[in-house]
């Protein structure tokens, strides 16, 4: 992956929010365009995170924070990330197990 594919990704403004050492980090340790994008706002998402400590800039920066959750969420829905596909059977216990 490229500089450019992920900036293609996520956009503009998120690239502009990422340092060069993050972006170096995520075009090295991922190959996956779809999953660096998802942890990319993953990171976004936790790095806005404001608090009231902040004054003025609360507001703006819990709109930011807000919109990079969503975008994270988005991702993770498309990706079906978290979901667990064994079988059913996997998920029976027999009754008798835990009685004495």
């Amino acid at each position: 992956m490229t500089e450019e594919q992920l900036k293609l990704e996520i956009g503009s403004e998120a690239f502009l929010d990422l340092t060069p050492d993050e972006v170096a980090h995520f075009i090295s340790e991922y190959s996956d365009i779809k999953l660096a994008g998802m942890k990319v706002f993953e990171l976004l998402w936790k790095k806005f995170k404001p608090t009231y400590r902040m004054g003025k800039l609360y507001e703006k920066e819990s709109d930011r924070y807000k919109a990079y959750k969503e975008i994270f969420l988005q991702y993770v829905k498309q990706l079906s990330v978290g979901i667990h596909t064994g079988s059913s059977q996997a998920n029976i216990i027999e009754r008798s197990k835990w009685s004495e």
